[in-house]
């Protein structure tokens, strides 16, 4: 890295909503689970790379229109070393 260059983080624009938005939609059953197991999906990947987000809510987990889940908001997620487990 040389000095004084300039970097961006880029984010992935998600066309959806926030899960806190989730009383406002009309989904099926089927739907709902889709949405929970994705949920669950990733949570598990985290936790496997010993990750651990530590600020999981509705207003930080986001679902496309296709019903895929993004989990957003890692500011204060940590990593777990292997003194810490």
């Amino acid at each position: 890295i040389k000095e004084n260059q300039i970097f961006s983080l880029v984010f992935k624009y998600i066309d959806g909503w926030k899960l806190s938005d989730f009383k406002e939609k009309n989904l099926t059953l089927m739907d709902k689970l889709k949405i929970l197991k994705e949920i669950s999906i990733a949570i598990s990947l985290l936790h496997e790379n010993k990750i651990i987000h530590r600020k999981i809510h509705p207003d930080n987990i986001l679902i496309d229109n296709e019903l895929n889940v993004f989990l957003i908001n890692f500011g204060i997620s940590s990593i777990l070393f292997s003194s810490e487990m």
